[in-house]
């Protein structure tokens, strides 16, 4: 009796309607249903943000950060958009888009609608679409495509101010998409230097890295010389995968109300708290001698409250604004990603080293021993990418070092004329031949 009342009890717990594994079934439920109701949330909460509005391409980023599985363009068909099948990225529930959303999509007035040039985009993101390139842009809320822009390929350049045009007589904050088609691309690049490749990632002992695309690392194909990622970087990473591609600012970092080189001196260092946003606009005095700082280890920046370049590139915009992107300082793979869009042989290291601008910028900058006002030499519609003032990223290299990329105004100095070029400083150096440049994710 005792025996049969044991293989009664076992089967109750362990069987295939048992006690234990009709917990498990319900603690899996569980966590399935809480990532369906997160993946719910932020649909409302762009919903709210937009009139109640949400595009297609809206829901494609919602659902990719919470899933695998998602198609780059999402099934035009209400019915068959509903029963695509995805599968969590925690735990690996399989659900139906239909679980998360049902309803429909504001249409925009972007891609092949007709974006009207020079108008501020409003209500929620558009596309922008055109025959040159795989990929269109996304025109974030609150910019326009400016007046006058060429293609994706040319350079697309967008504003924050209204009828803004290529001169930028307008004065409004500009920016240029780069398309990034292969993301397995969007890696670290070695660049180059004296009229070679350098060796700053392949050096043995701390090569330049900086943070990767994933807080867990293992396995992933970005990796390269990265080590693990922010929260910050892997929302970038994260949105470059999923857009195909962000923006850089158009012109180096400037300081509002100055027309010539802007000398930070300690009685206005309280000018880099974050307080005073940076401009991305032609014929502006260019914010150098401003640190970098927000280091808080010898290996990766941690620490963003310090003053510095850092804190101000990330106070130009952010979502909470009810704008559609996020401002960092420029990343070194972003930097990278800009050299191969202005020449794709630079991801397989064979530029020509006499005619590619980006392994050879000599006459290609200002090298005139002072710092000119930004717009000074432009290629793919950024200016001074080359020459004027090198700029601070988000790499680091060997000992409590961070990266400067770009050259600088120096003519004295050949080995600098390479627009992929790396150098080094202290992150706590303020000086005249170093300022920033902002990029910003959707």
């Amino acid at each position: 009796m005792l025996l049969i009342l044991s293989g009664i009890s076992i089967a109750m717990l362990t069987g295939q309607n048992g006690i234990l594994n009709r917990a498990e079934k319900a603690n899996s439920e569980t966590k399935k249903t809480e990532i369906i109701e997160r993946a719910k949330l932020d649909i409302l909460e762009k919903q709210l943000l937009n009139e109640g509005n949400i595009t297609k391409q809206d829901l494609r980023i919602i659902l990719d950060n919470y899933f695998t599985g998602v198609p780059a363009e999402l099934p035009e068909s209400v019915a068959e958009l509903e029963a695509l099948e995805l599968t969590s990225k925690e735990g690996k529930y399989k659900v139906t888009v239909g679980e998360i959303y049902k309803g429909t999509f504001s249409q925009g007035t972007g891609g092949t609608n007709g974006l009207e040039k020079g108008k501020k985009v409003t209500g929620s993101n558009v596309e922008w679409a055109d025959d040159t390139n795989e990929y269109p842009a996304i025109i974030p809320v609150g910019f326009c495509v400016v007046k006058g822009a060429g293609t994706i390929d040319e350079g697309l350049v967008i504003s924050d101010v209204e009828n803004d045009d290529m001169a930028n007589t307008k004065h409004g904050n500009q920016f240029v998409w780069i398309p990034v088609n292969d993301y397995s691309k969007f890696h670290l690049i070695e660049g180059y230097y004296d009229g070679a490749l350098d060796e700053m990632l392949s050096q043995e002992t701390n090569p330049s890295r900086e943070a990767g695309d994933t807080l867990n690392i293992a396995g992933s194909p970005m990796t390269k010389n990265s080590t693990e990622g922010t929260e910050e970087s892997v929302a970038m990473y994260n949105s470059v995968k999923v857009n195909h591609g962000f923006y850089i600012a158009r012109f180096e970092a400037g300081i509002e109300g100055v027309i010539d080189n802007y000398n930070l001196s300690s009685e206005n260092e309280k000018v880099a708290d974050g307080k005073t946003k940076p401009l991305s606009q032609k014929g502006v005095g260019v914010w150098n001698n401003i640190a970098w700082e927000g280091i808080k280890s010898d290996d990766l920046p941690e620490d963003y409250t310090a003053n510095g370049a850092v804190k101000v590139a990330r106070s130009m915009y952010t979502k909470s604004e009810a704008c559609g992107v996020t401002s960092t300082l420029c990343y070194g793979v972003q930097w990278d990603a800009v050299m191969n869009f202005i020449d794709p042989k630079y991801e397989t290291g064979e530029c020509n080293t006499t005619t590619s601008f980006v392994a050879n910028s000599q006459g290609k900058g200002n090298y005139k021993e002072n710092i000119e006002t930004t717009g000074y030499y432009v290629e793919k519609n950024i200016y001074d990418l080359a020459g004027n003032v090198r700029e601070w990223t988000m790499e680091v290299c060997l000992t409590e070092q961070q990266v400067i990329r770009g050259g600088g105004f120096f003519n004295d100095r050949d080995w600098y004329y390479a627009a992929s070029v790396r150098d080094t400083n202290l992150p706590f150096d303020a000086i005249d031949s170093t300022g920033f440049r902002v990029a910003l994710y959707v």
